[in-house]
């Protein structure tokens, strides 16, 4: 079969280019080959990330310490880097979108700290974590209203689950 003169171009369209957070659209003729890797780019991009912002989680929601019921003080640190390790957040827990001074989603960690409210004593209310956590803006920071929302379905199921094994 004789090639046409505008399929040399289209053939090495993309050869050693890689598109990051794109999606190309195209019409694959027959014999054509179209690999997508995605998620092997997007995993090695988070590998490094994900240890910094690890550890940023861990000492925010350790501000809450001081919060937390006695029998969970001990295992506290386990029960966050078991949440963590997670799919369903570990998936965005470290995509901070367009919050300013975090490497992580604070605003997602607010709620999962809602969902887990188990662990800290009842005394302490939405504006007293918002000052554990922020203590610049204390009870005026946005993560105070945050404080008291849930995460999404997926997110919120695996959390259930995940604490129903961990604090049996």
């Amino acid at each position: 079969m004789e090639k046409s003169r505008n399929e040399e171009p289209v053939n090495n369209m993309f050869s050693n280019c890689s598109f990051q957070d794109s999606v190309v659209v195209g019409i694959a003729k027959e014999g054509s080959t179209v690999c997508y890797g995605h998620e092997k780019a997007h995993a090695k991009k988070q590998s490094g990330s994900d240890l910094q912002g690890k550890k940023a989680v861990m000492e925010y929601v350790g501000r809450l310490k001081p919060a937390v019921k006695e029998q969970y003080r001990d295992q506290y640190d386990n029960i966050w880097e078991g949440i963590l390790e997670l799919s369903q957040v570990k998936a965005v827990i470290y995509d901070k979108g367009k919050q300013q001074d975090t490497t992580f989603n604070r605003n997602l960690l607010a709620k999962i700290v809602h969902q887990v409210d188990e662990l800290y004593m009842p005394i302490y209310n939405n504006a007293q974590k918002a000052t554990y956590l922020e203590p610049e803006k204390g009870a005026d920071h946005s993560i105070r209203h945050k404080l008291g929302e849930s995460p999404d379905k997926p997110i919120k199921k695996a959390i259930e689950d995940f604490m129903k094994d961990k604090l049996q």
